[in-house]
């Protein structure tokens, strides 16, 4: 979980805010997630040509997400519960998720992510993501992506949420367990407004962690970078004209194969082969799509 802006000034507070933390922890670790074998980022032939060279992965703004429903979603549910507490908790919190600005996200802070899905071979995401059968599926091995990125501190791997009472439950916990903390301190007017600072920022870590059922069907992972230190890249390709984005790095052994588009020519399969054996994945197999496909 990332942590809130500014410095703390006692150790109580720093206490109260590693409780906080912890208590995020803790109900993350009750979604009871286990990883696949594999999850594959899906994306035009050019692109996984560029990923594959250069072993970075672009992790992009959730802000500057595509569809921008998906965030507001979530954050409609956290407003709800926030709103039907607003006697118990601070008025700057429940005003913060009134607020039209979503608590100063993108503004003040981004979650920077890059997409992923469990399965190798779905339509629905060559027709989305794989250039319409013309591209790639880049498959990683989950468990060791996570481990990877948890050594490096850079990024971690999720699986998306879409019980949205599920959510509602979490927020309604972490809200507990803040009052409980909150109630016996008298915290001077700063540091109140850190401790509840990094009660938001656990709160929007819950939030984009959840999508509309009706995206279930994407079976979607992401690797996150939920604090980002180093000043975001702007995208000036025509297709992504104006997104934020940072540069996560891998290893060749991270990629278990690669799932060729049900559209991608013989000749071009070909090439992929020599770009693979000369950019250390050589030991990574190739396997054509099996579906009949058609957008």
């Amino acid at each position: 979980m990332a942590g809130g802006p500014g410095p703390h000034n006692s150790v109580e507070l720093r206490k109260m805010i590693d409780k906080v933390q912890d208590r995020a922890k803790e109900l993350w670790a009750g979604f009871g997630i286990v990883y696949p074998d594999e999850i594959y980022h899906y994306t035009t032939f050019d692109t996984a040509s560029k990923i594959l060279k250069s072993g970075i992965q672009r992790a992009y703004g959730v802000s500057s997400m595509s569809d921008q429903t998906e965030f507001r979603y979530s954050i409609a549910i956290v407003r709800k519960v926030m709103t039907s507490r607003w006697n118990e908790l601070p008025v700057r919190l429940t005003d913060d998720f009134r607020s039209r600005d979503n608590m100063g996200f993108e503004r003040d802070w981004d979650m920077y992510a890059a997409c992923f899905c469990t399965e190798a071979d779905l339509p629905s995401q060559w027709c989305a993501y794989g250039d319409k059968g013309m591209g790639l599926a880049i498959g990683f091995r989950a468990s060791a992506l996570h481990h990877f990125g948890g050594q490096s501190g850079a990024f971690d791997v999720i699986p998306m949420q879409y019980d949205a009472e599920h959510l509602r439950k979490t927020v309604e916990q972490l809200c507990d367990t803040a009052l409980q903390l909150d109630a016996p301190h008298q915290l001077t007017y700063k540091e109140a407004e850190q401790f509840w600072s990094e009660v938001m920022v656990a709160l929007l870590n819950f939030a984009i962690r959840f999508k509309e059922p009706r995206f279930q069907r994407e079976h979607e992972w992401r690797i996150v970078t939920p604090d980002v230190h180093e000043p975001p890249r702007i995208s000036h390709s025509v297709s992504e004209q104006g997104r934020k984005f940072v540069k996560r790095n891998f290893i060749p052994e991270l990629v278990s194969r690669i799932i060729v588009g049900p559209c991608v020519s013989e000749a071009l399969e070909r090439d992929l082969r020599i770009l693979l054996d000369s950019n250390g994945f050589g030991d990574t197999s190739i396997q054509r799509s099996a579906i009949t496909f058609r957008c």
